[in-house]
């Protein structure tokens, strides 16, 4: 029996764990093996709800919207001005990597990982870019590392990385995403997870 979510060998599995596996053919290591899948399985079906509703949203959006009106867009940009609003600068791709985004890298090896890695989509696609870039990639097996911050909590930024994921994985990438909390709390089981992929593509990470 493999852990669902790492591919670990579970040796000695508990009664709770056999259950799992024989009523839905899933089975966890530990806890944040069970987390961390829940969460990827619950962002899946927000971002196929939210393709479902998107176009009744986006068209009561365009019907209702009180920004479709001149004045009121008029006095919104007025009021803006104001009170000296302007937009937050905040990183991203190009901005250069995060802290915890060194840190992970330090962690894994900077020997066989690359930082801000393009990955290239081949032939264009409509609907997708040339390539998408992650945070951290190994090349020689295909797998990249995403370390997210606080604004990948939004809807729109889980459709794009579900998006994103889905399209890597069919190109046979293998795509971890941690957050910033993940990387902070337990640096080396985010490793561990990673390093257990890279084994069963060939190769084993030595972090001592």
């Amino acid at each position: 029996m493999k852990c669902y979510h790492c591919g670990s060998n579970i040796d000695n599995p508990t009664k709770r764990q056999r259950d799992s596996f024989h009523r839905c053919g899933r089975a966890y290591c530990n806890k944040q093996c069970s987390s961390a899948a829940s969460s990827i399985m619950s962002s899946k079906r927000m971002a196929e709800t939210n393709r479902k509703y998107a176009a009744v949203i986006s068209q009561r959006m365009k019907t209702d919207n009180p920004m479709n009106c001149p004045e009121v867009r008029r006095k919104m940009a007025a009021t803006l001005n104001r009170i000296g609003h302007a937009p937050v600068v905040r990183g991203g791709n190009g901005a250069g990597m995060t802290r915890c985004q060194e840190v992970f890298l330090e962690k894994v090896g900077k020997n066989i990982a690359r930082p801000e890695y393009a990955i290239s989509l081949g032939r264009h696609e409509s609907g997708y870019p040339t390539n998408y870039k992650v945070d951290i990639a190994i090349p020689d097996h295909k797998i990249a590392v995403e370390i997210d911050g606080a604004s990948h909590g939004l809807i729109e930024r889980q459709r794009q990385d579900v998006k994103k994921d889905e399209k890597l994985a069919s190109l046979g990438w293998k795509v971890f995403r941690f957050t910033n909390d993940d990387v902070d709390e337990n640096v080396d089981f985010c490793v561990r997870l990673v390093s257990a992929e890279i084994r069963r593509r060939g190769r084993v990470i030595n972090n001592d």
